[in-house]
């Protein structure tokens, strides 16, 4: 995150740059550097975050596509596709969360989003019980459990 939020401040095209050339091993035990391949779906993905904070989402969009048809077993670029179409193609964003819960059934923020959208779409049940989920792979998470709750209050009112 730092990465991308520097970059936006010295230029979005530098984060080609600044990815490619990103150190992804640091010391003895330290993960290989990744191949071309990667690291250009992982470039694509950090330029596409640093669209998205810029407000370009349809730029942010083709580039994350890009990624995921570079790397479809990679979860980060299906996260963010599904992160900025929630409020715009619920449907979509759907998918690209379930996309994601199948490569990474833990990742707690896709199962939180995917609550939020099903919620937004009228399937509480369905809402109710992804945030659950979410709140069990991370019980802390206070934003998780206000949705939770949240999602109940509106059941219980039905």
């Amino acid at each position: 995150m730092a990465l991308t939020l520097a970059a936006v401040g010295m230029g979005i095209s530098a984060i080609l740059i600044a990815v490619w050339h990103w150190p992804m091993s640091d010391g003895p035990g330290a993960v290989a550097q990744p191949d071309a391949t990667i690291r250009r779906a992982q470039a694509h993905v950090q330029l596409a975050k640093a669209l998205g904070h810029t407000g370009r989402i349809p730029e942010a969009l083709t580039h994350l596509r890009q990624a995921v048809r570079i790397t479809p077993d990679e979860e980060e670029g299906h996260y963010h596709i599904g992160v900025f179409l929630m409020d715009a193609t619920p449907v979509e964003a759907e998918q690209a969360f379930l996309q994601t819960l199948r490569i990474n059934s833990e990742n707690f923020k896709a199962r939180n989003n995917l609550g939020l959208v099903l919620m937004r779409t009228g399937r509480l049940a369905e809402a109710e019980a992804q945030f659950t989920l979410a709140l069990e792979l991370n019980p802390q998470d206070t934003l998780i459990r206000d949705n939770l709750n949240l999602v109940r209050r509106h059941r219980q009112a039905q």
